[in-house]
């Protein structure tokens, strides 16, 4: 009898990530694959443990390379995507290198990407390299695929009043200004330049001409996030003002500090923060209008059907992405911003056939695809020696010692809780309980034929089986 290959699926941003992995094992389960969904941090210290399978990476930096030699020791193969791959660009391989290892590459059966922007960026730097570019292959991300009307019913929650209601919704993302943990009225920026300094010295590109490229570029990436959060800033004014019977939530990046925005919704009646972890989508589909600062919630909103301006007061062409502006209205100053809500003109934009070609250059799934089915079907073709084939975990001692392995930086909380928050709230947590519940949620709307549930039979490694 032919063994069932497993997929280890590797979520690292739940809030970000949680949905569409939870499809991608559904799909590959209902394709005979066995199916675990874990953390980086939980797998890679466990491997010698575990049934030979599929790793299914999130990202192909050099952080992997300590355990290269671990995954073929005890017959892993690996593939993945870049759930960061939409905006990666040429220029930030060819200095720091963070994200693309070539050790990494040359163990990968498959590299998945988001569209052929990013397959020819992979492609031109593996060429450069004499790596095998035959394997980086251009599927579209799972994370596009939840976002078209098939799946839009698993967003809605009908116990949320406040979703109900019409509002304008406001995502920010200035995590490199107002930072998580930081109290920003002493906000001190010369610090912070330290920090960055230090904390570059700490990566392997620390010297000489790539070091002071990488630092001047997040240096211009702080300025610019600066300057368009202070212009923000007089920006909720000014709506609030200008239209007082509108409801405006503001939803802030999971990375940033809270406490300004606090102190925003005691100053105007009709401005609302959101707190909670949720994925933005469920808000995305419930607002009227969506504004953005170069941030990819724009392409969200155009993949669900919903209006989007895309406003950057501070202009800086270096730093300002191409994708929001080609899916969302570009406003740069109040007084059309005004124009824009009051006419409701944002209700008529539409793509022409020269922006939906940029953009499904960048999306291989923006349309009528599905990244998932594809990426399903060249898993199938990777061939697992199964040199390992059950998981030593009946011992309790031993679920004990891997727990405290598992959880050193989580039991950090017990004496550091201000760190623990700060982590939890940027990645988002999930367990055995939170899988199970999303997972009832999906598949009640989306797969009627089986029941599944996640069981942790290793810790921390939650299989997918049916019931």
């Amino acid at each position: 009898m032919k063994l069932k290959n497993i997929i280890y699926i590797i979520i690292e941003i739940a809030r970000r990530e949680l949905d569409s992995k939870i499809i991608l094992a559904l799909k590959a389960k209902e394709n005979n694959f066995d199916v675990a969904i874990t953390k980086k941090s939980r797998i890679f210290s466990v491997l010698k443990y575990l049934k030979s399978g599929i790793v299914f990476l999130k990202s192909f930096g050099p952080r992997y390379n300590p355990i290269l030699n671990d995954i073929k020791k005890y017959g892993f193969k690996l593939a993945g995507i870049d759930e960061e791959g939409l905006q990666i660009s040429y220029d930030e391989h060819l200095t720091g290198k963070l994200r693309f290892s070539k050790s990494v590459f040359k163990d990968l059966h498959y590299l998945f990407t988001w569209g052929s922007n990013s397959k020819k960026i992979y492609s031109n730097f593996a060429k450069k390299h004499k790596l095998d570019h035959k394997k980086i292959i251009s599927t579209g991300s799972p994370r596009v695929d939840i976002l078209k009307k098939r799946y839009n019913k698993i967003f809605f929650d009908k116990d949320n009043k406040i979703q109900k209601k019409k509002f304008i919704l406001i995502a920010t993302q200035f995590l490199k200004y107002n930072r998580s943990g930081d109290n920003f009225e002493t906000f001190d920026k010369a610090e912070f330049e330290k920090e960055i300094v230090i904390t570059h010295k700490k990566n392997k590109f620390s010297k000489g001409k790539n070091f002071k490229i990488e630092l001047d570029k997040f240096a211009r990436a702080f300025y610019f996030q600066e300057k368009n959060f202070l212009e923000y800033d007089k920006m909720y004014s000014f709506l609030c003002k200008k239209f007082p019977k509108e409801l405006f939530l503001i939803k802030p990046h999971p990375g940033e500090g809270i406490q300004y925005y606090k102190q925003l919704e005691k100053k105007f009646k009709n401005l609302k923060i959101i707190t909670d972890n949720s994925n933005i989508i469920k808000w995305i589909l419930a607002s009227k209008l969506l504004i953005s600062c170069n941030c990819t919630t724009s392409i969200e909103a155009r993949l669900l059907n919903k209006s989007s301006i895309n406003y950057m007061p501070y202009k800086d062409l270096q730093r300002e992405y191409e994708l929001p502006k080609l899916t969302s209205i570009n406003v740069r100053n109040l007084n059309d911003l005004e124009k824009i809500i009051k006419d409701k003109s944002y209700m008529k934009f539409k793509l022409d056939k020269k922006k939906e070609t940029k953009i499904l250059y960048n999306l291989e799934n923006f349309k009528d695809k599905y990244g998932v089915d594809q990426i399903i079907n060249y898993l199938k073709k990777i061939q697992i020696s199964h040199k390992n084939l059950k998981n030593l975990n009946e011992n309790l001692f031993f679920k004990f010692y891997l727990f405290l392995r598992s959880n050193f930086h989580s039991l950090i909380g017990f004496f550091n809780y201000e760190l623990y928050r700060n982590q939890l709230g940027k990645r988002g947590e999930f367990n055995l309980k939170k899988l199970n519940t999303r997972l009832d949620e999906i598949q009640i709307i989306l797969f009627k034929k089986k029941k599944y549930k996640f069981n942790e039979k290793f810790y921390g490694i939650y299989t997918l089986e049916e019931i």
